[in-house]
């Protein structure tokens, strides 16, 4: 499993790929749309708003822009900024997305008696995701993880709020399509598969469970034979022995 799929056919600038496996067509930057006004003499800017890219090594950063200010000196700032990593294997290995929001207002000032341009409101969400991989470059387990600032606190300080954290397994199983896996000079346990009936051969134990792909169990039995709720895939476990089956 690998959040960057079949990577070695990406674009090699710019991380990207469809899911039938095509290249985009490189981007280097959408037009930013950008309006002025005219104020003491000089030109500013009213609203700045679109969609910049920008690749630093093996580093991709997507940023959103939407700027809005006016003569009164009101100002509003909302970024998206959006860091991807990958490794030497093109493997992604870090997937950053860090949200600013900055609004400056007129106030009124008690020390000049008069309207002073403040910052009300300076806030940032940071939520990192990162991935670790095997010898194999198989994802063995991903962190996803969120940080909060706000920089108008009396003591601005970055604080964590989450954590998630999936690790992942990878073992070999035998594939079971039907009942036909099974012959009468078979003396190792065994699973047999009949639609969607899984019984269990030539075993002492007869406790078997039977799980998603995903690992959620779906259904137990204590009599060497279990019912799949549904037609797909499974892991049907009895002791020791396991395997995925196909029911259908």
């Amino acid at each position: 499993m690998n959040p960057l799929q079949e990577p070695l056919k990406a674009n090699d600038e710019y991380f990207s790929y469809t899911d039938d496996g095509d290249k985009d067509l490189l981007q280097t930057m959408v037009p930013l749309a950008i309006r002025y006004y005219w104020n003491n003499g000089e030109w500013k800017i009213m609203s700045k708003s679109g969609i910049e890219y920008s690749v630093d090594g093996d580093k991709y950063t997507v940023k959103h822009i939407d700027i809005r200010s006016d003569e009164s000196g009101y100002y509003s700032e909302n970024t998206t900024v959006c860091e991807t990593t990958r490794d030497a294997n093109y493997n992604i290995v870090e997937d950053k997305t860090t949200q600013t929001e900055i609004i400056k207002e007129p106030q009124y000032d008690e020390a000049t008696e008069g309207m002073v341009v403040k910052t009300s409101k300076h806030n940032v969400h940071e939520a990192p995701h990162y991935y670790t991989y095997d010898s194999e470059q198989r994802l063995t387990k991903d962190v996803f993880e969120n940080y909060n600032t706000n920089y108008l606190a009396n003591n601005p300080q970055r604080h964590f709020t989450g954590r998630e954290t999936t690790v992942y397994y990878y073992a070999e199983m035998d594939v079971i399509n039907a009942i036909d896996n099974v012959n009468a000079n078979n003396t190792q346990p065994v699973f047999a598969v009949s639609g969607r009936n899984i019984c269990l051969v030539n075993a002492s134990s007869t406790a078997m469970s039977l799980y998603t792909i995903d690992g959620q169990l779906v259904a137990t039995s204590n009599d060497g034979q279990l019912t799949a709720p549904n037609n797909g895939m499974y892991i049907v476990k009895a002791g020791n022995l396991k395997a995925k089956v196909v029911v259908k």
